[in-house]
């Protein structure tokens, strides 16, 4: 598949080793140490719940995409990026060392580490130089606004968009079929980065153009059956994102300088780019100064960067008018209401990603004669000294320190669908305590009327604050019997007041929570 020669082999080993300094201690604490405990845990909630639908059998292969959050609401596991492909690398250790964790963070670090390797692969097949291959895989993998997505692993394992474009280019259309289903498998963003990217490369190649379209057909239609449910769901739900929150996530140009800043490396080599450009451009007076294979990437790195602008240009947060216009309007807009799937995606900032690696090889293929050996190790160097290190960590306990009443819930022979006293919606300030929740239930299971994800039903979010403001009370009793909730689980402080509803009977008692049935 990949030729494994000492020189990859090498670099892989290399950018192991940078990447275990520069998350440091965390290869230490690979169970107990997450880099954020709101969507760090959704995501290694997410990874859990896919390993144990693939090792459950036929029931849990059935209920694939009704995971145990929302209960009774069905399809949950579309409410956000499932991550299939990075659930399966992580399922040996997970199920080895039980440590749900692990599938979180050895991914962390795989995001990196092959994301790197991929990115050397690509830069030396198309320069044929190692060394120059090897600076720009750190340059894009190391930048500083790559860390941005440290917490969303769907977005920092960017590897198989990058082995699919790999094998595209090398026209090994099987392995790049593969790669795009993989691509589209860790989120359906990477399937729009892929088929920007192929219909780009369409138009330049007109000799491959038939294998081209055949071997995209083949990964859609392999990708279809995992991508269908989040179109159920958007459609039983009503979902998509309001236009004018892609607009507020919209890249705005000053967030260069800022949240999104690529590193001075960068900027240096890309102000080397253009003055080289200028000079060439003043001394041919030709408009085409690119060879053919190198204007492909810079037209790529163009096209994703207007769509990371979103549906309407803002500068300083600020949505640019012009005359009567509401708003400058972008092509994003148009994919909003035309293209399938693109009213589903809130942060059209994330296309940053694919124009800057563009942008990467594009720079590096020009500058390849004048990145002298020493130049590239100093760059390199350079590099890495720009990365803010050491990264934040937060502890969170193992399995073996859960809290009690999670640990009783794991000991039950039959599936008990539960609610628990108080729910956290997205917008609560401790949030990351129904978080914790999920992770907990991975050693249970057990249905729960709460949840997190990147979707809440609208319904459920009424009737959570609707629970919080009135339970216990006959209506709220009655309401949870409808809805086929067997266990309640409630702060000790709440006994004095639940005691007063007879239909609820208290069961099991813990420092903390007391665990009620609901009488029928």
């Amino acid at each position: 598949m990949i030729k494994a020669d000492k020189t990859s082999l090498g670099v892989l080993a290399v950018m192991t080793a940078i990447t275990i300094v520069i998350t440091w201690p965390l290869i230490l604490h690979l169970d107990t140490l997450v880099v954020d405990r709101v969507d760090g845990l959704l995501i290694t909630w997410y990874l859990n719940w896919v390993i144990h639908a693939l090792t459950s059998g036929g029931e849990g292969l059935r209920n694939f995409y009704n995971a145990n959050i929302f209960f009774p609401a069905g399809g949950t596991l579309a409410f956000s990026d499932f991550m299939l492909p990075e659930a399966i690398l992580a399922m040996p250790a997970v199920l080895i060392f039980h440590e749900p964790l692990l599938a979180y963070n050895l991914n962390l670090l795989g995001g990196f580490i092959l994301t790197g390797w991929a990115v050397f692969l690509l830069v030396r097949y198309l320069s044929g130089k190692a060394d120059l291959a090897f600076f720009i895989a750190l340059l894009f993998t190391f930048s500083p606004f790559r860390f941005v997505y440290l917490v969303h692993l769907q977005l920092l394992n960017f590897w198989p968009v990058i082995l699919a474009i790999y094998f595209l280019l090398r026209k090994r259309y099987f392995l790049y079929a593969l790669f795009f289903g993989i691509s589209s498998l860790t989120t359906a963003l990477f399937l729009y980065f892929l088929l920007l990217t192929a219909g780009l490369w369409f138009l330049w190649q007109k000799k491959e153009r038939v294998a081209i379209i055949k071997s995209t057909l083949i990964a859609g239609l392999f990708t279809a059956p995992f991508l269908l449910p989040y179109f159920f769901v958007s459609r039983q739900y009503h979902y998509v994102r309001p236009i004018r929150d892609a607009i507020h996530f919209s890249l705005a140009p000053q967030d260069l300088a800022g949240q999104f800043f690529p590193g001075w490396v960068f900027i240096t080599l890309f102000l080397g780019t253009l003055a080289m450009l200028i000079s060439t451009f003043r001394k041919s007076k030709k408009i085409d100064i690119l060879p053919r294979e190198i204007s492909y990437w810079f037209i790529l790195a163009l096209l994703a960067f207007v769509l990371a602008l979103g549906p309407a240009l803002h500068i300083f947060k600020n949505t640019v008018h012009i005359g009567p216009l509401p708003a400058l309007p972008l092509p994003y807009a148009l994919f909003y209401y035309l293209v399938p799937g693109f009213s589903g995606f809130r942060t059209p900032s994330r296309w940053l990603i694919l124009s800057f690696l563009a942008v990467c090889v594009a720079t590096g293929m020009i500058l390849r004669k004048h990145l002298r050996p020493k130049i590239l190790l100093l760059f390199s160097l350079l590099v890495l000294f720009q990365i803010k290190y050491p990264l934040s960590f937060y502890p969170v306990p193992k399995p073996a320190s859960f809290p009690p009443e999670q640990v009783w819930l794991s000991t039950l022979k039959t599936t008990l669908p539960l609610i628990q006293f108080p729910i956290y919606r997205w917008d609560d300030s401790q949030l990351e305590r129904e978080t914790l929740r999920e992770y907990y239930s991975t050693i249970h299971w057990q249905p729960m009327f709460n949840g997190y994800s990147g979707f809440s039903p609208k319904e459920w979010e009424v009737k959570v604050r609707w629970l919080q403001a009135n339970f216990p009370s006959a209506a709220t009793i009655q309401y949870l019997q409808d809805q086929k909730i067997k266990l309640v689980l409630a702060p000790v402080s709440w006994e004095a007041k639940i005691s007063r509803y007879p239909a609820l009977k208290l069961i099991k008692s813990f420092p903390q929570t007391d665990i009620y049935a609901i009488g029928e």
